[in-house]
């Protein structure tokens, strides 16, 4: 009987509920929210953690512009957009978070660079985005948890 109760509370004490991953200037990176960027867009763990920073901190500013946010119409779209692509994810309450979150970003992406109308010796519309996604990481706090 003894036993049984012992591997009972060694169970409970190997089940992981949630795990932040990483620190973003203060909010953290849930271990849920990377597997769902990771099943969304077919990348494997470390890919999925640096595409879910780079967008949450493209989301940081992009939700500082007035005209980036979503109307409630964009955000349905947004989110009935996801849910058709990854149909298996429709029941994760994070999908439509995680589509607004892209919606918001394009939108401001759309604003800030792809009606500017660059020199022709100017960079291409990707690597301007690089180049701002960069600048965000040089200037943002990121702590990464080391793993179990």
């Amino acid at each position: 009987m003894l036993l049984l109760a012992s591997m009972a509370t060694a169970a409970r004490a190997e089940t992981l509920v949630e795990r932040v991953l990483a620190d973003v200037s203060g909010e953290p990176v849930l271990l849920s929210e990377v597997v769902l960027v990771e099943r969304v867009k077919h990348l494997d763990r470390a890919a999925a953690l640096e595409a879910d920073l780079d967008q949450r901190l493209m989301y940081q500013e992009a939700s500082r512009l007035p005209q980036a946010v979503l109307s409630a119409t964009e955000a349905q779209a947004a989110c009935d957009d996801l849910t058709r692509k990854v149909p298996e994810l429709a029941d994760d309450p994070a999908l439509c978070a995680l589509a607004r979150r892209e919606a918001v970003v394009l939108k401001y992406i759309g604003l800030r660079f792809v009606h500017e109308q660059p020199a022709a010796e100017e960079l291409s519309l990707d690597a301007r985005i690089e180049e701002w996604v960069k600048d965000l990481r040089s200037a943002a706090s990121i702590r990464y948890n080391a793993g179990p």
